[in-house]
């Protein structure tokens, strides 16, 4: 008997866990799925039977969290010979899909706009399996490649993605729809994923009018962080700036500290210890320290929000399953 369904959970990246359940109590193994970005996450299992006429019901029951789904009844009659175990004859599954803005940015009409975005995405073989492995943003093919894999094997799929500005107008800002599409040898779509990104362009502000010295900014961290790179573009070498890291709460941004993160650089280039901060949104603040008594008009700031990703995400979470069976 295969059993497959999907579960779905109002966060993203959250590992679910739970087992099937039939009607005379029996439960099975404990079974994960992770909901990725897109807040949702497939799965599929099979169960051997004997030969024979087989009726009964099964269900998910959470472990992890507490729901569980609809009762689904089964009858069917069991072959003698099955040709092969089900599991050698899964499809592979889509772990991640993972989008960032790359360094590089032009001005546009007055303002900095970021210039690309790189795509990655990951997938796992549950079994000796080919096809195709598909990255499109906005319904445009980016990259396409064939794939042979094996149970266990895991698989990267990237392209960079220009960001069209042309046609934007003010106040430049755009959103891309990324998707993941994973197809066997046949043609037929066997798993899929789909995020979103939002991009932003910064006006460019003229520092002789405002009469203040030029600015500083933050090119990273900027939207996601994975090496822990400070890059401020616009500072000169012997300039000494204070650091400040932020994390995003339900009643705004407040400090955090740790002895693992820098607390002042010098120049344009430092870099933090990622593992210092947990996933979640976060803010670094940027400060020039001018060579005077330091008061609260001697700063000149700046901020950058950033994203760190793929990490469990604690406290109770709503979850929702639907689930079915063949």
């Amino acid at each position: 008997m295969r059993l497959k369904g999907a579960i779905s959970s109002n966060v993203p990246s959250l590992d679910v866990t739970f087992r099937y359940v039939d009607g005379t109590g029996k439960e099975s193994d404990l079974k994960t799925v992770n909901t990725t970005a897109d807040q949702s996450g497939n799965f599929e299992h099979s169960y051997p039977f004997s030969p024979g006429h087989k009726t009964g019901k099964v269900r998910i029951v959470g472990e992890n969290f507490n729901f569980a789904s609809d009762w689904k009844d089964y009858d069917f009659q069991c072959g003698e010979k099955p040709t092969k175990d089900f599991a050698t004859l899964l499809p592979p599954e889509i772990k991640f899909l993972e989008v960032g803005v790359m360094a590089p940015q032009f001005e546009n009409q007055g303002y900095i706009c970021p210039l690309k975005a790189k795509m990655v995405g990951g997938y796992r073989g549950r079994g000796p399996s080919s096809g195709k492995a598909v990255l499109t943003a906005n319904g445009q093919v980016q990259k396409m490649t064939t794939f042979s894999i094996e149970e266990g094997e895991t698989k990267v799929i990237d392209e960079e993605f220009n960001l069209p500005w042309s046609r934007v107008g003010g106040p430049f800002t755009q959103s891309v729809r990324y998707v993941f599409t994973l197809y066997n040898a046949e043609g037929a779509e066997v798993d899929r994923i789909t995020t979103g990104g939002r991009y932003s362009c910064e006006q460019i502000v003229n520092a002789a009018v405002l009469q203040l010295e030029p600015d500083f900014t933050i090119r990273a961290p900027r939207r996601f962080a994975r090496n822990g790179q400070i890059i401020l573009v616009g500072a000169k070498p012997d300039q000494v700036f204070e650091l400040a890291f932020l994390r995003k709460t339900k009643r705004g941004y407040k400090a955090y500290k740790s002895p693992q993160l820098p607390k002042q650089m010098t120049g344009g280039k430092a870099s933090f210890n990622p593992r210092a901060l947990e996933a979640g949104d976060w803010r670094l603040k940027v400060c020039e320290v001018k060579q005077m008594k330091r008061t609260a008009g001697s700063h000149n700031c700046q901020q950058s929000d950033f994203k760190l990703m793929k990490r469990k995400a604690p406290g109770q979470k709503k979850t929702s399953v639907r689930g079915g069976r063949e």
